[in-house]
């Protein structure tokens, strides 16, 4: 059992069993067991069945007198124990023959918690291993079996490369030094046996006298884990994790301790690089959420404003002023997070069939006060055939609408635009043209580039980070296409062409995609209900829609929201996402949960753009969601389309809840 334990803490085996040959030589059967965790229907199972030769891992490994290793023991189906090892967890194995004069005794059984592969080193060592342990068998002197089966599992190991396995007299002084010790440390075996073994740590850890303490945990406990900061030789820190086991003598005295440190630097990196990766997620999306905050209610006042009569044309001027300011550090929130979403790959997809025609039509609409603003003129040609692609909607739109933007952004006022839509060879493409300051052609392999603008000195007039190509690019080939840009060199012009898979035209489809721009007229006057703890915010979109001929309601918090719900049933709820107390998401729920207004009409108001905060507001079963600062006519359009049943905002679909923001 000794032997057992040494192995599995030394190695990181989870489990080890013993079996011994029955005097007749006709079955072999289980004698004792070890484990660092509950395997307990692992080794009932065990104790439970005799296996002959050729059964069985034990079986197997006696009849072929050499060791065998399963890489994931539950997947071997040649293991009648298989089934108990995946209730406990266990995969890979390692079984070697105790051997003594040319006759298998009985053999060693481990087994660990992960899939293992073969180590040639180890399976050497343990053949050697199996004969000495074979001969304490054969004489049943299982004393002196404990103690020189640890001695020689020492010297066996001593030539482990990936672990420093060292051993350390009762005062932590190196008794034993591997090559992987060697390789670890730097330390020759000659420069580093009788030096105290806190020669590894910093000197911070020595002033602190944790190396004696963790001697006296070991003492304590038997084994102790731990992590952190080694020195090598050369003064570098590596990060380790290492194990040390107290040893004892068969008279009890303490003997010393097997210490085993792998080298974890690579994974603790790997692990400072996420974390510095979630911090940065989380403050840009703290940050567009305070930014945006504010610019609603600037938003919603210059709507105010344009809904009154200004006589005085520098107040006029002003407006228009704060209403170009107020989108353009909008745009640029946008752009920021979405330069943190592609750096990280947090960009998520919620793919379903797609009519193109729909998908374009959708970038257009966004992208038409950009190309109308610039007095440019469009040219779409569509395909006559309805052509579908497996996708995103919100994303795909989002790819149309940063190729019309780019186009708009880098042609001269009163330029030309082109969109054409088509199907070549199997594929869907969608080629955005423009007759603007084109792309130099050093510039042409550098365009899709985060942060690259082709004419720095316009993109600092017109505004934006120099993301919306590289955003494109990275969405396309999320949905297994690829975008080319083309351009004759500067003041030619440029193109940029999309190719997405196309699918097969579905059973029932229709011949041809349809006006896609069709819109419902505007209904009545809706109820409203605005729950947002923001007054400025809550209280100027009321105005607004207020203007509009909607009754609304005003709430600052999620209860107050709720009571007044349930004594009004509105038809639409605009509901704030970052509510203190009781968060809009609850809020939802409740809503849902109320027969005043299971069948409104709820659509998120959020400060928080982050992919993760879109797909819990899909679960979350709102019908829309509206980003901060909300663009108006994008509300009223929702709102004078809402009905009396979930899923009606505009775009909505069974199943799904649209981005409307």
């Amino acid at each position: 059992t000794e032997s057992m334990r040494i192995v599995c803490e030394t190695l990181d085996w989870a489990l080890g069993q013993m079996w011994i040959v029955d005097a007749d030589q006709s079955s072999i059967s289980f004698r004792s067991s070890w484990s660092r965790q509950d395997c307990s229907e692992f080794v009932a199972a065990s104790k439970a069945m005799i296996f002959g030769k050729g059964q069985g891992l034990p079986g197997r490994t006696w009849l072929a007198a050499a060791p065998k290793w399963i890489e994931d023991a539950p997947e071997d189906p040649a293991r009648p124990r298989a089934r108990w090892a995946a209730q406990c967890g266990l995969h890979g194995a390692l079984c070697f023959p105790l051997t003594a004069g040319g006759r298998v005794l009985g053999v060693l059984e481990f087994f660990a918690t992960e899939w293992r592969r073969p180590q040639d080193e180890l399976l050497q060592a343990v053949v050697a291993l199996g004969s000495q342990l074979g001969e304490y068998v054969v004489r049943n002197r299982a004393e002196r079996l404990l103690r020189e089966s640890e001695e020689r599992f020492r010297l066996l190991i001593a030539g482990v490369k990936e672990y420093a396995i060292v051993m350390l007299d009762p005062q932590g002084r190196v008794a034993t030094w591997n090559s992987g010790a060697a390789r670890i440390d730097g330390y020759a075996a000659e420069e580093i046996v009788g030096q105290h073994f806190a020669r590894f740590h910093t000197a911070e850890d020595r002033l602190q006298k944790r190396p004696e303490r963790l001697l006296a945990q070991a003492i304590e406990l038997a084994t102790v884990e731990v992590e952190g900061w080694r020195v090598r030789k050369d003064g570098s820190r590596f990060w380790a994790n290492v194990v040390i086991t107290v040893l004892y003598g068969p008279d009890g005295a303490l003997r010393g301790f097997a210490k085993v440190t792998r080298d974890m630097t690579e994974r603790k990196q790997v692990e400072a690089l996420e974390e510095a990766g979630r911090q940065t997620r989380q403050f840009l999306a703290m940050l567009g959420h305070e930014l945006r905050n504010p610019l609603a209610p600037l938003r919603n006042a210059v709507g105010v404003m344009r809904m009154r009569e200004i006589a005085d044309p520098q107040l006029e001027y002003c407006r228009d002023l704060i209403e170009r300011q107020v989108t353009q550090l909008a745009r640029l929130v946008d752009d920021l997070l979405d330069a943190s979403r592609i750096t990280t790959g947090m960009i998520g997809l919620q793919p379903e069939r797609l009519d193109l025609a729909r998908v374009v039509a959708l970038g257009v609409e966004a992208s038409r006060p950009n190309i109308e603003g610039r007095n440019h003129a469009l040219t779409i040609e569509m395909s006559r055939e309805p052509i579908e692609v497996s996708g995103d909607q919100t994303r795909l739109v989002q790819v149309v609408q940063n190729l019309l933007n780019n186009a708009a952004k880098f042609t001269s006022r009163g330029g030309n635009i082109s969109l054409e839509m088509s199907r070549e060879a199997g594929m869907a493409m969608i080629e955005v043209r423009d007759d603007g300051i084109g792309i130099a052609p050093q510039m042409l392999p550098r365009i899709f580039e985060l942060f690259m603008q082709a004419d720095a000195g316009l993109a600092r007039t017109e505004g934006g980070l120099g993301v919306g190509l590289t955003l494109a690019r990275r969405i396309v080939e999320m949905h297994g296409g690829s975008i080319q840009a083309r351009s004759d060199g500067v003041g030619r012009g440029a193109a940029f062409v999309v190719h997405l898979p196309a699918l097969e035209q579905a059973p029932g489809a229709p011949e041809a995609p349809g006006e896609a721009h069709d819109e419902p007229a505007p209904g009545g006057g809706r109820s409203v209900l605005v729950v947002d703890d923001n007054r400025d915010a809550a209280d100027s979109v009321a105005a607004l829609l207020q203007l509009r001929g909607h009754r609304v309601w005003v709430a600052y918090d999620g209860p107050s929201g709720l009571a007044i719900a349930s004594e009004r049933a509105p038809e639409v709820v605009l509901l704030d996402i970052g509510l203190p107390g009781m968060d809009g998401y609850e809020v939802a729920t409740r809503l849902r949960e109320m027969e005043q207004t299971r069948s409104s009409t709820v659509v998120a108001l959020t400060g928080y753009g982050q992919e993760e905060d879109r797909q819990r507001r899909e679960q979350t079963r709102f019908d829309a969601h509206l980003v901060k600062p909300v663009d108006y006519e994008i509300l009223y359009r929702l709102i004078e389309r809402a009905r009396d049943g979930p899923g009606n905002a505009p775009g909505s679909s069974p199943g799904s809840s649209p981005s409307l923001g």
